[in-house]
């Protein structure tokens, strides 16, 4: 994959775009935790 992403710039892209597209899943997760956190106190 590294070589891959240094002769084909596109690859990078996806990967940053997957970045992008997990980080707000993350956040939403920890969203849920906390809320179902809550409700257990």
């Amino acid at each position: 994959p590294e070589i891959l992403e240094a002769d084909d710039p596109t690859a990078e892209d996806e990967e940053k775009a997957r970045a992008a597209a997990e980080q707000p899943e993350e956040a939403e997760e920890e969203e849920e935790q906390e809320e179902n956190e809550d409700e257990e106190d």
